[in-house]
């Protein structure tokens, strides 16, 4: 059968590991979603960061190729008349008769357009690189040979690059409504996806203007005149270099239709962006456009997002075909490729973690407490049992002989010669019994009483007026005493009637532990700022290993626990406590080899 005191124990270590298994559990999926929360929030922070990067990217593009979308495809001959601007682009407008500059040749490509182009079969033009006469006619305008040379070796470069194995990319032009309508019900639509649709929405770049699709009927002068002076008004440097012009008839019924602006990467060494569109007039279906300074125009957009995505990079979409759409410009058919986010590293007091360690702390308390009272209560109750067995001991022995006497003396069995002697041991008994139960109340009165009153006391002085008691207690036990008064005044500030028992103790265990040591030495030394006051016999002594159990309650030296040498063991404990209640110390002298050497230090009286 399993001791109580073990099954307690047994008990208590169980609930302490489910109690530490359970809160270390809980710690690790509180941390876990900690780290989920961080990651998390990390991500929405990034997605956000890139979705405005799109939105500022697409709103710094969009005004610029929305422009180009919507500008008649006239401008792009370096010059036309005005009288046919919308009715006749089969042939140049004559060299002596009315003609208004290209805004595209006076004003040149703003950046990042590096050149306006049109093409037709295998013919190549450029309203910024004019031929033949009006070559002329633009030096006299623009006055800038080096521009035109610029054109010419740009135009010359395209014409290289545009016809080899081209790649067209198509934009995409699904509405917000059409990816409604794709949707599964159990797949919605993502929030990039949807960001994508109403950036394609806003932006709107890529219809051809409605201007451009009518059929021009035939007006009079005044109407014409109109509307070549609305168009004329919009250019301010074309209305400086064009020349005042009589009103136009218009006596054909074309019809002009332009397309959809779309994207090109010509298969190049590097990526070349173009932009496309086809035109139907007087018959004719040809192509015009404009080359993009890639290197410069993503220079540009990255630079309007690098403080919140600086490791961002844009792609030409032909080398990323299964991009998504949360990373695709709305506006120039490119990716926006971002690395992941760092992790950013979680502190060390977090408010969960924190939290966490609370708790760790009041668990631990709690359960460091638990075994404190546990250890306590065993504790208590070993002194219970061993103050028990003690005092059943001790008193045994006393109360027999009072039992056994007085029933004798009471029944007139005892010689009238030998009364005195049977009285005389019952006195003896007597005065042992109330020694004994004087030990135990003094012990219990320690640390439950007031402070005793501390005053100073001349220690030899009450050496001395101890010594005849002292004397009679070692001689009765077969031992003589030596006491060595010092010279010097030894003023201590203690209690004398505690010093008083405590001498008292140790001289009676002295006699009762070291009867065949023939003697024993008290002697009263100074030691700095102390007093010490030993008690020293010349016994066995006290083997190493119960030299601090002998200091405990009810305890003593294991190889004098069977012996029938009276005691409670109660002695040194009770010491030890009078000596600390006067600010002092009992300890043994653990360098005496010969015998044992008990020494009280006290404090000196100021």
């Amino acid at each position: 059968m399993i001791p109580r005191s073990r099954l307690t124990w047994i008990v208590y270590a169980i609930c302490v590991l489910l109690a530490v298994e359970g809160l270390g559990w809980l710690t690790s999926r509180v941390l876990a979603l900690e780290e989920r929360e961080r990651d998390a929030r990390l991500h929405v922070q990034h997605e956000q960061a890139v979705r405005l990067a799109l939105w500022q990217m697409d709103s710094a593009v969009a005004p610029l190729i929305a422009a180009e979308a919507r500008r008649p495809y006239f401008h792009y001959r370096p010059f036309y008349s005005p009288s046919k601007g919308y009715a006749d682009l089969a042939s140049d407008p004559p060299a002596d008769g009315p003609f208004t500059a290209s805004p595209l040749l006076v004003q040149g490509p703003e950046p990042p357009i590096r050149l306006h182009f049109e093409r037709s079969g295998k013919s190549w033009t450029s309203p910024q690189a004019p031929v033949g006469s009006w070559r002329e006619q633009a030096l006299s305008l623009l006055q800038e040979p080096e521009r035109l040379a610029v054109a010419d070796s740009m135009l010359a470069e395209l014409r290289a690059i545009a016809p080899d194995a081209s790649r067209h990319v198509p934009i995409p032009e699904r509405s917000m409504r059409q990816i409604d309508a794709d949707a599964q019900e159990d797949e919605p639509p993502t929030a990039g996806a949807r960001d994508y649709a109403a950036r394609m929405n806003t932006a709107q770049v890529f219809d051809p203007p409605v201007q451009q699709s009518l059929i021009v009927e035939p007006r009079d002068g005044a109407q014409t005149g109109a509307t070549i002076a609305m168009i004329e008004s919009t250019e301010d440097k074309l209305e400086r270099l064009t020349p005042v012009l009589p009103p136009p008839t218009i006596t054909t019924d074309r019809a002009v239709e332009v397309g959809a602006l779309r994207a090109e990467w010509a298969n190049a060494t590097e990526p070349t962006l173009l932009f496309l569109r086809e035109v139907h007039a007087s018959g004719r279906v040809f192509e015009q456009g404009f080359w993009v300074d890639w290197p410069d125009l993503r220079a540009t957009l990255l630079a309007r997002v690098a403080e919140m995505l600086p490791d961002a990079d844009l792609v030409p979409l032909a080398d990323e075909p299964g991009a998504s759409p949360e990373r695709r410009l709305a506006v120039v058919p490119a990716v926006l490729r971002v690395p992941d986010p760092a992790l950013a590293s979680i502190g060390l007091w977090t408010p969960t973690r924190l939290t966490l360690g609370v708790t760790w702390l009041a668990v631990l308390s709690a359960v460091i407490a638990t075994g404190i009272m546990l250890r306590q209560s065993e504790s208590l109750s070993a002194r219970r049992a061993q103050f028990v067995s003690a005092v059943t001991h001790e008193l045994r022995t006393p109360l027999t002989t009072f039992c056994l006497y007085t029933q004798m003396l009471a029944e007139g069995l005892v010689p009238e010669e030998r009364r005195g002697e049977y009285l005389g041991t019952l006195r003896t008994e007597s005065t042992r019994l109330a020694g004994i139960v004087e030990d135990v109340l003094a012990y219990a009165r320690l640390g439950h009483t007031r402070a005793k009153q501390r005053s100073p006391v001349d220690l030899a002085d009450l050496v001395d007026r101890m010594l005849p008691t002292l004397r009679d207690r070692a001689s009765r036990g077969g031992l003589d005493l030596d006491w060595s008064r010092p010279t010097e005044p030894a003023i201590a500030l203690a209690d004398a009637p505690s010093i008083e028992r405590i001498l008292s103790n140790l001289v009676d265990n002295a006699c009762k532990y070291a009867a065949d040591g023939g003697r024993i030495e008290v002697t009263l030394e100074r030691d700095g700022r102390s007093l010490l006051l030993a008690v020293r016999d010349f016994g066995p002594g006290v083997p190493a290993p119960d030299r601090e159990r002998i200091f405990g309650a009810f305890s003593r030296a294991r190889r004098d626990a069977d012996s029938p040498t009276p005691g409670l063991g109660l002695g040194l404990a009770l010491a030890r406590g009078l000596a600390r209640e006067s600010a002092g110390e009992l300890d043994i002298d653990e360098s005496t080899r010969d015998g044992a050497r008990f020494v009280l230090r006290l404090p000196v009286s100021s």
